[in-house]
């Protein structure tokens, strides 16, 4: 079992908005692992939002074959959607959101695996808006499935990774309004330095709604083991 808590001043910029700044992340996570005979190693983790409600959740078995997982945890899509490097959190931190996302709401079925320097990561889910209890079935929903693909070169400092997800969403019974994500990003790190870029576009197929373009870099040193600073946009 793990926690922590964390507390934040943050100011908007609207004059005569009279609210709280003051805000607190109240995580904790429960997590477990064991090997079986035959050499594979099981794993189950349940974490809390800020409201200690629970929030993701995931089954992996891994193996020399790579990591099978089902859960709302480890979406390839939603798990890059910035990793410029931070000394802190990502530049739109406490500002708005990322704006990609992919599978992580649902109960997905995932694989991950590494061949040296390259990786892949694939991941599907299958209508519905959120994952469901144990032995739930499929009911009526306006989510035709989100499949993500993500890959990865990393080597000698360098990383970079490709990923694009697909979600199918029926608004009208013959409308389609498809959102299509799509990102590119850089990272190099050397010594106490780290600088990176990536770029996005979240295409929508719903008449009359504009896409979505994404530009982000930032450069991060760590001056020693207790201070790290680094600046950021996106």
């Amino acid at each position: 079992v793990t926690g922590s808590m964390e507390a934040t001043y943050i100011t908007g910029g609207t004059d005569g908005t009279v609210g709280n700044p003051l805000g607190m992340d109240r995580e904790l996570k429960f997590a477990g692992s064991t090997e079986l005979d035959n050499g594979m190693t099981v794993s189950v983790m349940q974490d809390t939002s800020d409201a200690l409600a629970f929030g993701n959740s995931q089954i992996a078995i891994a193996s020399d074959l790579g990591t099978l997982y089902l859960g709302s945890d480890s979406d390839p899509v939603d798990s890059i959607d910035d990793i410029t490097p931070t000394a802190y959190e990502e530049a739109w931190n406490g500002v708005s959101s990322s704006g990609i996302s992919g599978a992580a709401s649902n109960d997905t079925l995932g694989y991950s695996n590494t061949f040296g320097a390259f990786g892949v990561s694939l991941a599907k889910t299958k209508g519905g808006t959120a994952g469901t209890g144990d032995q739930g079935v499929e009911g009526a929903g306006l989510t035709g499935g989100i499949t993500d693909v993500v890959l990865t070169y990393a080597a000698e400092g360098l990383t970079v990774k490709f990923g694009t997800s697909e979600n199918e969403q029926i608004t009208a019974a013959t409308t389609d309004a498809d959102t299509e994500t799509n990102m590119l990003m850089a990272k190099y790190s050397t010594g106490p330095v780290s600088v990176g870029y990536q770029v996005a576009e979240i295409n929508t197929g719903t008449a009359g709604t504009a896409s979505t373009e994404v530009d982000a870099y930032s450069v991060a040193f760590n001056v020693n083991d207790n201070l790290a600073i680094s600046y950021g946009r996106y």
